[in-house]
């Protein structure tokens, strides 16, 4: 197919088997001497070249100029050009300006924040050679309940508190009333310890009022430098 152009205008599209000549003789213009243009390339916004004088596809900005290009997500207009920003999921472009999404990270880092303690709460640790969970509902309630009974029964021994091995293998386990005290003081311990890790996290990331210093805020390292400082 060849598509027929008067500078900017597209005049006809004709087939590949009619010769130029016929083209031009069809399309010549005693009022408009402005010579035809004949191409195989068809236009969608064409526009004449001011410095070559060649028919060509009207650029990003020419289009944008015109009214005719809608900016993309990550594209501002600056400086009389069309810029790419390279957005991460916490700035976005409004009304052609960067713009920091400040709640959407704040409810990231709690979000984080929150997950290490439950995890950091939960945690097995070692106890007579077995492993122990630390399962708030689970593990601390039964193990009161357990507690609370052998007082009232005044029993000194439980013989089926269940631990694990190493490999993930259940074991029932007799604990003294003294030993399970201890467990539960340890459980207690743990709990808190992470508790007062993520409020002071929570603290800071409060008092944080640099973009630079919130974005690079990392909860795991974090993490363990108050642990460190809880550990001296």
């Amino acid at each position: 197919m060849k598509y027929v152009y008067r500078k900017d205008k597209l005049l006809s599209s004709v087939y590949d088997e009619v010769p130029d000549d016929v083209i031009i003789n069809t399309y010549s213009n005693d009022e408009d001497k402005t010579p035809i243009v004949i191409t195989n390339v068809h236009y969608d916004n064409p526009v004449v070249d001011k410095d070559t004088g060649q028919l060509r596809e009207k650029t990003k900005l020419e289009l944008y100029n015109d009214g005719l290009y809608k900016l993309g997500y990550n594209e501002i207009f600056k400086d009389g050009e069309i810029k790419t920003v390279d957005l991460d999921p916490y700035h976005s472009i409004e009304n052609n300006q960067i713009v920091f999404k400040k709640t959407e990270l704040l409810n990231k880092i709690e979000n984080e924040i929150h997950r290490k303690e439950q995890m950091e709460k939960e945690k097995e640790f070692e106890f007579k050679g077995y492993m122990q969970p630390n399962r708030e509902l689970q593990d601390q309630t039964s193990l009161l309940k357990v507690i609370s009974l052998l007082n009232a029964t005044q029993q000194t021994e439980f013989k089926d508190w269940k631990m694990y091995d190493d490999k993930g293998k259940e074991h029932y386990v007799t604990l003294t009333i003294q030993e399970m005290m201890k467990l539960a003081y340890i459980m207690q311990q743990q709990t808190t310890r992470a508790m007062r890790i993520a409020s002071k996290l929570r603290e800071k990331v409060e008092s944080i009022t640099d973009e630079k210093e919130l974005m690079e805020f990392n909860v795991e390292k974090e993490w363990v430098s108050n642990n460190e400082d809880n550990k001296n």
